[in-house]
Protein backbone atom coordinates (compact mmCIF):
# COMPACT_ATOMS: atom_id res chain seq x y z
CA UNK A 1 0.00 0.00 0.00
CA UNK A 2 1.68 2.98 -0.90
CA UNK A 3 1.46 6.25 1.66
CA UNK A 4 -1.14 8.01 -0.65
CA UNK A 5 -3.59 4.88 -0.12
CA UNK A 6 -2.69 4.37 3.64
CA UNK A 7 -3.46 8.50 4.58
CA UNK A 8 -6.83 8.34 2.56
CA UNK A 9 -7.88 5.07 4.52
CA UNK A 10 -6.89 6.59 7.72
CA UNK A 11 -9.58 9.76 6.94
CA UNK A 12 -11.78 7.11 5.90
CA UNK A 13 -11.89 5.03 8.61
CA UNK A 14 -11.85 8.34 11.06
CA UNK A 15 -14.83 9.99 9.21
CA UNK A 16 -16.66 6.08 9.55
CA UNK A 17 -16.24 5.91 13.17
CA UNK A 18 -17.16 9.70 13.46
CA UNK A 19 -20.40 8.68 11.62
CA UNK A 20 -20.91 5.95 13.83
CA UNK A 21 -20.48 8.01 17.19
CA UNK A 22 -23.32 10.70 15.40
CA UNK A 23 -25.67 7.99 14.59
CA UNK A 24 -25.43 5.82 18.09
CA UNK A 25 -25.78 9.70 19.52
CA UNK A 26 -29.06 9.81 17.26
CA UNK A 27 -30.43 7.08 19.00
CA UNK A 28 -29.37 7.61 22.56
CA UNK A 29 -31.66 11.49 21.86
CA UNK A 30 -34.25 9.47 20.36
CA UNK A 31 -34.97 6.85 23.18
CA UNK A 32 -34.19 10.04 25.67
CA UNK A 33 -36.86 11.84 24.22
CA UNK A 34 -39.39 8.85 23.88
CA UNK A 35 -38.73 8.19 27.51
CA UNK A 36 -39.52 11.97 28.49
CA UNK A 37 -42.77 12.87 26.34
CA UNK A 38 -44.34 9.37 26.06
CA UNK A 39 -42.72 7.26 29.56
CA UNK A 40 -45.82 7.25 31.35
CA UNK A 41 -48.19 6.57 28.57
CA UNK A 42 -46.22 3.25 27.53
CA UNK A 43 -47.54 0.23 29.01
CA UNK A 44 -44.75 -2.71 30.07
CA UNK A 45 -44.73 -4.39 27.11
CA UNK A 46 -43.83 -1.65 25.02
CA UNK A 47 -41.65 -0.89 27.33
CA UNK A 48 -39.80 -4.22 27.04
CA UNK A 49 -40.03 -3.85 23.43
CA UNK A 50 -38.52 -0.10 23.20
CA UNK A 51 -35.59 -0.85 26.18
CA UNK A 52 -34.90 -4.14 24.42
CA UNK A 53 -34.63 -2.73 20.61
CA UNK A 54 -32.75 0.46 22.27
CA UNK A 55 -30.20 -2.03 24.09
CA UNK A 56 -29.82 -3.84 20.88
CA UNK A 57 -28.93 -0.59 18.46
CA UNK A 58 -26.74 0.44 21.43
CA UNK A 59 -24.64 -2.78 21.38
CA UNK A 60 -24.46 -3.24 17.85
CA UNK A 61 -23.45 0.88 17.48
CA UNK A 62 -20.82 0.29 20.77
CA UNK A 63 -19.15 -2.39 19.09
CA UNK A 64 -19.26 -0.87 15.69
CA UNK A 65 -17.52 2.70 17.18
CA UNK A 66 -15.20 0.27 18.90
CA UNK A 67 -14.08 -2.10 15.99
CA UNK A 68 -13.43 1.46 13.95
CA UNK A 69 -11.37 3.47 16.60
CA UNK A 70 -9.16 0.07 17.27
CA UNK A 71 -8.46 0.32 13.14
CA UNK A 72 -8.09 4.08 13.98
CA UNK A 73 -5.06 3.11 16.46
CA UNK A 74 -3.54 0.73 14.17
CA UNK A 75 -3.46 2.83 11.11
CA UNK A 76 -2.31 5.55 12.96
CA UNK A 77 0.77 3.81 14.22
CA UNK A 78 1.46 2.09 10.99
CA UNK A 79 1.51 5.81 9.86
CA UNK A 80 3.39 6.61 12.73
CA UNK A 81 5.85 3.63 11.82
CA UNK A 82 6.47 4.65 8.07
CA UNK A 83 7.27 8.22 8.79
CA UNK A 84 9.81 6.90 11.31
CA UNK A 85 11.19 4.49 8.51
CA UNK A 86 11.95 7.85 6.28
CA UNK A 87 8.03 8.46 4.21
CA UNK A 88 7.35 11.79 3.30
CA UNK A 89 4.19 11.92 6.22
CA UNK A 90 6.03 13.95 9.01
CA UNK A 91 3.29 16.73 8.02
CA UNK A 92 0.80 14.63 9.27
CA UNK A 93 -0.69 15.42 12.93
CA UNK A 94 -1.28 11.83 13.61
CA UNK A 95 2.76 11.46 13.26
CA UNK A 96 3.29 14.78 16.02
CA UNK A 97 0.54 13.55 18.26
CA UNK A 98 1.90 11.09 21.25
CA UNK A 99 1.57 7.60 20.68
CA UNK A 100 -0.50 7.02 24.47
CA UNK A 101 -3.70 9.74 22.47
CA UNK A 102 -4.13 6.41 20.03
CA UNK A 103 -3.77 3.75 22.13
CA UNK A 104 -5.79 5.50 24.63
CA UNK A 105 -8.38 6.99 22.20
CA UNK A 106 -10.59 3.28 21.49
CA UNK A 107 -10.48 1.87 25.65
CA UNK A 108 -11.73 5.89 26.12
CA UNK A 109 -14.17 6.17 24.06
CA UNK A 110 -15.48 2.44 24.27
CA UNK A 111 -15.79 3.88 28.36
CA UNK A 112 -17.58 6.75 27.27
CA UNK A 113 -20.43 5.03 25.71
CA UNK A 114 -21.10 2.48 28.00
CA UNK A 115 -21.53 5.25 30.38
CA UNK A 116 -23.87 7.16 28.00
CA UNK A 117 -25.62 4.04 27.42
CA UNK A 118 -25.70 3.02 31.15
CA UNK A 119 -27.14 6.41 31.61
CA UNK A 120 -29.66 7.19 29.53
CA UNK A 121 -31.06 3.42 30.70
CA UNK A 122 -31.55 5.46 34.29
CA UNK A 123 -32.86 8.43 32.55
CA UNK A 124 -35.59 6.37 30.74
CA UNK A 125 -36.76 4.62 34.33
CA UNK A 126 -36.41 8.14 36.34
CA UNK A 127 -38.58 9.87 33.84
CA UNK A 128 -41.15 7.78 33.93
CA UNK A 129 -42.11 8.65 37.05
CA UNK A 130 -41.97 12.14 36.91
CA UNK A 131 -45.60 13.91 35.45
CA UNK A 132 -45.43 15.75 32.48
CA UNK A 133 -47.16 18.81 33.81
CA UNK A 134 -44.42 19.38 35.76
CA UNK A 135 -42.50 21.01 32.47
CA UNK A 136 -45.36 23.79 31.91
Amino acid sequence: MTDYELVYLFKEVTRLASDFFLGYISIVVGFLAIGLFFGQMLSRILIILTVGLYSFLSIAAISSIWREYQTFEAMALQIRKRAAEGADLAWLPVVQAPEIAFRVAPISIGLMLVVIFCASIYFFFQVRGIDPKDFR
